[in-house]
């Protein structure tokens, strides 16, 4: 409820579902997930149009999974969060018999309109059959990673939607354990302001 704000829920249900989008995995490239700006030009075989003009309308409950990682990994481990898709991706179609359809931040968030998709966010993670973390080596140390992993449990989901990929040689699972949301840091100075206000919001501390 902190999330959503000032949102009536039903309206907040509406906007979610006019909102909700999802990324073809074949309509994502290597150089996506360098950066959460925005790259078109990215070589003979990079994008040649902006990320969120790749993502498609989705039906809530329809998009197979929400990606959540850590920009700031890809400095620790060039690449790794694509290669370790990559192999996620594969092994789907081969048991799925399609492409999956991805929940990616960049891909899915209005980019001028951020505050209300953000607002969204508990039914973004709702609207998706499963919660696929890129365990790097900064994930556990950033706030909205975590965040999302609780919103997922909280709203339904069940720890046996959660797949973890490897991204070099963290354990995230372990760093986990030793999460402490009061030295965690968001890119945005008022994101983590707004995140800790919901931790306090909803536990006191």
């Amino acid at each position: 409820a902190a999330l959503v704000g000032d949102l009536d829920p039903s309206q907040a249900l509406e906007t979610a579902s006019q909102r909700f989008r999802a990324l073809r995995w074949t309509r994502l490239h290597p150089v996506d997930l360098e950066t959460n700006k925005n790259v078109v030009h990215g070589g003979p075989s990079g994008p040649k149009e902006p990320l969120v003009e790749r993502s498609e309308p989705c039906q809530l409950g329809e998009c197979d999974v929400f990606f959540s990682h850590s920009w700031a990994d890809e400095e620790h481990v060039p690449g790794g969060k694509y290669s370790a898709l990559q192999a996620w991706a594969s092994s789907f179609e081969e048991k799925e018999g399609r492409e999956p359809l991805i929940w990616l931040d960049k891909a899915c968030i209005d980019q001028d309109d951020i505050d209300a998709s953000l607002a969204c966010l508990p039914i973004f993670l709702s609207g998706t059959r499963q919660l696929l973390i890129a365990a790097g080596p900064t994930y556990s140390g950033r706030l909205w990673c975590v965040v999302e992993i609780f919103v997922f449990l909280k709203m339904g989901g069940t720890r046996d939607e959660l797949t973890f990929l490897q991204v070099g040689e963290a354990d995230a699972r372990s760093q986990l354990g030793g999460f402490d949301a009061s030295k965690a840091q968001c890119f945005l100075k008022r994101d983590r302001e707004k995140l800790l206000a919901v931790i306090e919001a909803g536990f006191g501390d």
